[in-house]
């Protein structure tokens, strides 16, 4: 019983960060929503529209904006369940390796199977990402496109729309160079990128929280079991 009541404490307080992680999440694309799909930003009342869009905003190709190319081929025999990198297939963390091809935290886009144009992102500062997602990357004149933000522009652009077979579905660059995006003025991605900053920063640190809460439980575990150590 004892042994429970110690295991409940950490698995609440993990499930606890989890409901916070949601709740941040929840805010940031509520907030993208506000601004930038209902139009609803500051001083929104006072803005001129041309062709359905704020003046100063563009529609713009995707590819005129971003670099988005896959990843690199990594035989599964080389991934491993510890290490010092994560690697990212189509959904997310699928094991570790002890090399990184990606410096800061991206954009995905899973490019292969039933997962195919879903946009996640990474929660390593340094990870390796396999061809089987697409990195989104903003080129030199739009550098000031962070993270926070193109990652929620991402979510909201239909790339299942423009995916290919039916047996084995798969997004391309050909698929996604059809399609556009709409930019906001720069001052306003700014704005958003401050306040949806502390948020991804909030997030990050609940989930190291998390990793190292599971980490002590289960190293806990075997010596509560054992009796070695009295509770």
């Amino acid at each position: 019983m004892r042994i429970a009541s110690v295991l409940y404490s950490y698995d609440s307080l993990i499930q606890n960060n989890n409901k916070r992680i949601k709740l941040l999440e929840q805010m940031a694309e509520n907030l993208y929503k506000e601004w930038f799909v209902r139009f609803r930003f500051p001083d929104y009342e006072n803005a001129e529209f041309e062709d359905g869009i704020p003046v100063g905003w563009k529609k713009i190709g995707i590819s005129d904006v971003y670099d988005i190319k896959y990843g690199k081929t990594l035989p599964t025999s080389e991934i491993g369940t510890c290490g010092e990198f994560a690697v990212y297939g189509a959904n997310g963390v699928i094991g570790y390796y002890d090399k990184f091809n990606c410096d800061n935290y991206v954009t995905l886009i899973t490019s292969r199977g039933n997962g195919s144009g879903d946009v996640l992102r990474t929660h390593h500062k340094k990870s390796f990402i396999t061809n089987n997602s697409f990195t989104v990357i903003p080129k030199e004149p739009y550098n000031y496109l962070k993270h926070e933000f193109t990652y929620w522009l991402m979510k909201n652009v239909n790339f299942k729309s423009v995916c290919s077979g039916a047996a084995q579905p798969q997004l391309t660059n050909n698929s996604i160079n059809s399609l556009s995006i709409t930019l906001p003025n720069s001052e306003l991605i700014n704005s958003y990128c401050n306040i949806v900053g502390n948020y991804f920063a909030l997030i990050e640190n609940l989930l190291e929280e998390n990793k190292n809460l599971i980490k002590q439980r289960d190293l806990l575990l075997p010596r509560l079991m054992s009796g070695k150590l009295e509770v």
